[in-house]
C-alpha cells in the first residue's frame, strides 16, 4: 500500500497564489522595444496588491518609456533638445532623493555570505532591472533603490533611440550611464559589507568615483 505523500507546510498552495505581471518587480523592460516582457511571477494576493500599488505610485515608469519617440511616424518632428531637457530634469529630481539609509542594509534575494564576491555587471546586465544574483528582495527597505534603478534604465532606454551622433545626446547618455554605474557601486558596497564577518562597512576609495546617492 502506497504511503500518502506528506505535504510541505512551508509551500504556498497554488490556489492561493496569483500570476503577477507588474512592471515594478515581475517583468523586465526591453530597451529595444520600450516594452515590459516576461512570464511574471506567482505570488500571494497581498503581494500582488502591493506590486499593483507600486506601479500606480510611479506611473511614469509603467509606460513604455514615455520619452521614446514614435520612430515610425515620419511626420513627427523630434525636438531633441526638449527631450534631453526633460530627461535631465527627471534625473536631477531622482538624484535629489536618497536611496539607501545608513542605518539599514539592503536586503538581497540571495545571501551574500554564500554567493561569492560581487562581480560588476556588464552594461547589458545593468539594463535588466533587479535581475540575477544580486537582485533585491521585495521589501520596503529596497523600494527607493529599486525605483532609482528602474528610472535610470528607463531614461537610458529613451536616450539610446536618439541620434548618437548628436553631441548633446552623447553627453547626456554618458551621464546617465555614469549614474547607473554609481548606483550599482552602492549595491556592490552593500553586498561586500554583508559578506564580511565584522559589523562595520568596508572602506571604499571614492577619490575617482562620484557617488551622489548617499
Amino acid at each position: 500500500m502506497d504511503r500518502p505523500v506528506a505535504s510541505n507546510p512551508h509551500r504556498q498552495p497554488r490556489g492561493r497564489t496569483v500570476l503577477c505581471k507588474c512592471k515594478t518587480y515581475c517583468t523586465v523592460l526591453n530597451p529595444a522595444t520600450g516594452l515590459y516582457e516576461g512570464e511574471g511571477n506567482r505570488i500571494s494576493r497581498s503581494q500582488r496588491d502591493r506590486h499593483t500599488r507600486s506601479d500606480r505610485s510611479h506611473p511614469e515608469s509603467t509606460s513604455s518609456a514615455n520619452l521614446l519617440p514614435m520612430l515610425n511616424d515620419s511626420s513627427q518632428h523630434l525636438d531633441v533638445s526638449s527631450l534631453i531637457m526633460r530627461s535631465s530634469l527627471e534625473l536631477e529630481n531622482l538624484l535629489s532623493s536618497p536611496v539607501i539609509r545608513i542605518d539599514q542594509l539592503l536586503r538581497f534575494k540571495h545571501d551574500p555570505r554564500t554567493n561569492g564576491a560581487f562581480v560588476f555587471p556588464s552594461d547589458n546586465d545593468l539594463m535588466l532591472v533587479n535581475q540575477g544574483l544580486y537582485a533585491l528582495a521585495d521589501e520596503h527597505v529596497n523600494r527607493a533603490y529599486l525605483h532609482a534603478e528602474r528610472e535610470l534604465v528607463r531614461l537610458i532606454s529613451s536616450a539610446m533611440v536618439l541620434d548618437s551622433d548628436n553631441l548633446d545626446v552623447a553627453e547626456h547618455l554618458h551621464r546617465l550611464w555614469v549614474e547607473l554605474r554609481n548606483l550599482t557601486l552602492l549595491k556592490e558596497a552593500e553586498w561586500t559589507s554583508q559578506r564580511s564577518e565584522g559589523t562595520g562597512r568596508p572602506v571604499i576609495n571614492t577619490s575617482n568615483v562620484h557617488v551622489p546617492y548617499r
